[in-house]
């Protein structure tokens, strides 16, 4: 009996001193108290690793890694490029370093250069008239239509129904229709400056110049 009520008075001793398994967890009661706890990272307490977030998404405070060329939102066609050398507005075509208001004007390509002019004064030899570079300075829903290269060059741009075998004009993608994009070209035999015209293969059409 005395053997028995020994061995309990030596539990309780072990209990209010602490004793125990010595190799318990970290942090746990009856182990290591007060040893800092071992958090994965993530977890609050842990390390944050850098986050990476997809171009275009909101990275909530991150800062967000885009590719380069790559458009971090926005867009839609909407944007011109800055080395087009015509002009977006309507009634006015871009003519080397003037511009010119059609139609009481033309932008009269020649070899010598580029020059605003009556329409009527646009004429014989290589004189190319520029009445509109793109859609915006024609009426009724007609498109700009370029010469598809030097054999109609004398042409110049027109407006009209349907380009047909032409080349359509463009200042931005939302120009085009059918599956094509605006590209930026430079025109056959450096006449005139760089414009845009809508094509659906990946380059420039006809026997103009890709920028």
């Amino acid at each position: 009996m005395k053997k028995v009520a020994l061995a309990w008075l030596c539990s309780l001793a072990l209990v209010a001193c602490g004793g125990g398994d010595d190799d318990g967890p970290s942090g746990v009661d009856g182990g290591r108290i007060g040893v800092d706890a071992q958090v994965p990272p993530g977890i609050d307490g842990g390390p944050q690793p850098d986050a990476w977030v997809a171009p275009g998404t909101d990275a909530g405070g991150v800062d967000a890694y885009v590719a380069p060329g790559t458009d971090g939102g926005g867009g839609g066609g909407s944007e011109r490029d800055p080395r087009l050398q015509t002009d977006p507005d309507p009634g006015e075509v871009g003519c080397g370093s003037m511009t010119c208001n059609v139609p009481a004007q033309t932008c009269c390509t020649q070899l010598s250069g580029q020059s605003c002019v009556a329409p009527a004064s646009c004429s014989g030899g290589l004189a190319a008239p520029g009445n509109c570079d793109g859609p915006e300075d024609c009426s009724g829903g007609q498109l700009c239509c370029a010469p598809t290269g030097l054999a109609d060059l004398t042409t110049g741009t027109t407006c009209a129904a349907s380009c047909g075998s032409r080349h359509q004009m463009c200042q931005t993608d939302a120009d085009c229709s059918g599956g094509a994009t605006c590209h930026t070209c430079r025109p056959p035999g450096g006449m005139g400056g760089v414009v845009g015209l809508c094509n659906a293969g990946a380059s420039c059409p006809g026997s103009y110049t890709s920028l």
